[in-house]
């Protein structure tokens, strides 16, 4: 890449991922193949021409090489050279004419004040007064001028001596200004949505109030009335699950569960099925989970781990359904280390492993990229990690959520 080029965070992203794939190729294919060629012309040659000639004709070709690389870097030194010997003499030409014209205005300063103290001497004081304060504005201002030139020659001269270019300078304060871009329309999307699902939240709640109050009031007629009792189940239930919903919100007002508690993979999963029961419904997808996951228990804030898991899981659901064929089944299992979290949906490529948990980034049609990066800040302030631990286009995905002190190697 040139240098002083800066890339977008997603281009810098995509030239990585380039890179890899690009070290990947080199290594495990044009590698071989071509010790594979240099070998079969070595053993067509055998016998045809001398081990001295061969060696004689490769000494030839660097040679060459060698002379045009010199060649080359010999016209760009000169050009070097000469831009420099142009840039000194533009300098000291720049400094010679500022100092004459500084000494030219003192003097005209000067002699204005003798011209005019001669016909004036009763303003003698003024006129020397006024004379001192211009002469130390020219002062002020060419001493700025010769400063930020001689900063700026020394900061060349360091830069060069390190091998650092401006191109390079100018390059990273251009990555930064980008970086900073980024994060500011990222935060103020960030602070609209919470203010949005604050304001949501809080008409949720005062109207979640309003209907249990009414669903207290009609229970006596209910308990009276069998077919109006199966009616006030069925809205109850309803209102339960709106209940579960609210919990789950809570995290981003109130934070739910302040202290830290013991939670075990069937709590977790009763708040999973309350919560995306409808969806896996109207989606046909199955939500299974293993013996190790139930009882699996780690020590946490609930909201941290139970946001990531809903997070997973939401995401699994809008992929099953988009793109599963067949059977479509989100598993979660458990292993000695921590929660893992898989389904037979699309894969994810090895290149996207780390980017999806980076703010900002999505594979999702409208999505904001900011699920999985809130989800891995969350759970690694609360002393665990996230990662997606199976990946490639043609695997499963499998997400893993384990506290940091079994992390493995």
């Amino acid at each position: 890449m040139p240098r002083g080029l800066q890339l977008t965070k997603r281009l810098q992203k995509d030239w990585a991922a380039y890179e890899e794939v690009s070290r990947q190729l080199i290594t495990e294919v044009l590698g071989p193949l071509r010790s594979e060629a240099d070998e079969k012309i070595a053993e067509t040659n055998k016998g045809r021409i001398s081990q001295s000639e061969l060696r004689a004709i490769a000494l030839q070709d660097i040679e060459k090489e060698k002379e045009e690389i010199v060649r080359d870097l010999v016209n760009l030194r000169r050009e070097a050279v000469s831009a420099s010997e142009k840039m000194q003499g533009i300098v000291q030409k720049v400094l010679q004419e500022e100092f004459s014209e500084l000494r030219a205005s003192m003097e005209k300063h000067v002699s204005n004040f003798t011209r005019i103290s001669a016909e004036q001497p009763e303003k003698l004081d003024i006129l020397r007064r006024e004379t001192e304060q211009k002469i130390l504005t020219l002062k002020m201002h060419e001493a700025s001028l010769f400063e930020s030139l001689k900063r700026q020659m020394v900061e060349i001269s360091e830069s060069v001596q390190v091998r650092e270019t401006l191109d390079d300078q100018l390059g990273a304060l251009e990555s930064r200004n980008q970086l900073l871009e980024e994060q500011v329309e990222f935060y103020a999307d960030f602070a609209q949505m919470g203010m949005s699902v604050g304001i949501l939240q809080h008409e949720f709640e005062g109207a979640a109030r309003g209907i249990r109050s009414a669903m207290s009031e009609l229970k006596p007629w209910a308990d009276k009335n069998p077919p109006l009792a199966k009616i006030y189940k069925k809205l109850r239930d309803h209102i339960e699950h709106l209940d579960g919903y609210l919990k789950v919100l809570d995290p981003l007002g109130r934070r739910m569960h302040r202290s830290t508690i013991e939670i075990s993979g069937s709590e977790i999963l009763n708040v999973i099925r309350n919560v995306f029961e409808d969806k896996l419904t109207s989606s046909n997808i199955k939500l299974e989970a293993t013996l190790s996951f139930r009882s699996f228990k780690v020590s946490c804030k609930s909201s941290a781990v139970i946001g990531a898991f809903i997070n997973i899981i939401d995401n699994a659901i809008y992929w099953l359904d988009s793109r599963a064929q067949g059977d479509r089944t989100i598993t979660m299992d458990a292993d000695d280390e921590g929660f893992l979290i898989s389904n037979n949906g699309p894969g994810i490529e090895e290149r996207m492993q780390r980017r999806i948990f980076e703010f900002g980034e999505t594979q999702k049609p409208g999505g904001r990229g900011m699920g999985l990066a809130v989800s891995r800040e969350t759970l690694h302030r609360e002393g665990f990690t996230i990662e997606l631990s199976h990946s490639g286009a043609y695997q499963n995905p499998q997400f893993k959520i384990y506290p940091k002190d079994m992390q493995h190697g």
